[in-house]
């Protein structure tokens, strides 16, 4: 992570999520979007495009294609990757959706992506076999101000049981 964020002194955001993604009832994933989508481009990415937040997806099982696996559209094929929008308007998506790109991951692997990237989980399959869980964290450069309204958090260091509760409770308001 430091080597992405090109700093030794980065922090991880308190944004750690957890899915359980059922297959046999055919549930999906988040539906597309970008990490900090109401960030402009450029307090997320640096002049050189390089990034100054990211997103860790961590898969608990393998993950394929039938376990709403996570779904990506390239930054160099995102026309709105630059420009200051949170979604890609309906009508450039004909266009896009061959650019698509699958991303079916291993257990014990798991996915980086800067937080300008368009992502999504897609539905789960019948055909899988069991539901997908999976976790992920963001982390920042600690070369910017922290991304988040509730700080940010040394990486190095486990969070108290009052922190994590702290932590899920955030979480848990900001999704319903």
């Amino acid at each position: 992570i430091a080597a992405v964020l090109e700093d030794d002194g980065f922090f991880r955001l308190p944004d750690i999520w957890a899915w359980r993604v059922d297959s046999d009832s055919e549930e999906s994933g988040w539906s597309k979007h970008r990490d900090r989508g109401s960030r402009a481009p450029r307090e997320i990415l640096g002049e050189d495009g390089s990034p100054k937040s990211l997103t860790v997806w961590i898969p608990l099982a393998s993950v394929t294609t039938h376990h709403s696996c996570m779904h990506v559209l390239p930054a160099s094929k995102d026309p709105h990757y630059w420009s200051s929008h949170r979604d890609i308007p309906n009508e450039d998506w004909g266009r896009l959706v061959q650019e698509i790109r699958a991303l079916p991951v291993k257990a014990g692997g798991l996915l980086m992506w800067n937080q300008r990237v368009m992502h999504w989980g897609s539905r789960a399959s019948h055909r899988a076999h069991g539901p997908r869980y999976s976790l992920s964290v963001e982390f920042q450069s600690g070369k910017i101000r922290p991304l988040s309204k509730f700080g940010v958090c040394d990486p190095t260091r486990l969070p108290s049981a009052a922190e994590r509760v702290k932590m899920i409770a955030s979480v848990v308001r900001r999704y319903q």
